[in-house]
């Protein structure tokens, strides 16, 4: 997507550094707001059937479990141990841990509210929270 934008080069993607060009063609790859709708939109569909039902509905009070697995994990390191809200469910989706071995699998996918006091203490800010997406393999019902 970002090659057919023209945002970057094939080179670009592959290396990961800028290529170097001329003031007039840098201005040609510059993304305006007014651009973005403009942008390709993403086409790929994660939703994927899940073995079990969902787990959680909206209002639960969940504990992200304080785990260290071995390669790769989207479970933010700051928020293992910590209770939230579900916030919303989004349906069962591919989990990524799995996704990265090249196993597809559906897991359930929440939005999950921590406040920030119960991230940070009572220095955080009383008022502000942190929305983070959790499959259900990181949560665990609030004891």
């Amino acid at each position: 997507q970002l090659v057919e934008s023209g945002l970057v080069t094939p080179s670009e993607l592959q290396t990961g550094k800028a290529e170097f060009a001329a003031p007039d063609a840098i201005a040609q790859r510059v993304m305006r707001p007014e651009d973005a709708i403009a942008a390709p939109l993403m086409t790929t569909n994660y939703l994927h059937p899940a073995d079990a039902p969902p787990r959680f509905t909206a209002g639960d009070r969940v504990r992200a479990i304080n785990r260290h697995p071995r390669g790769h994990t989207r479970e933010p390191q700051y928020i293992r141990g910590h209770v939230g809200v579900v916030h919303d469910y989004y349906g069962a989706q591919v989990f990524p841990d799995l996704s990265a071995q090249g196993i597809t699998e559906g897991r359930h996918l929440y939005s999950v509210r921590f406040e920030a006091r119960e991230l940070w203490g009572e220095s955080a800010n009383a008022k502000s929270a942190v929305y983070v997406d959790m499959w259900e393999d990181y949560l665990e019902p609030e004891a």
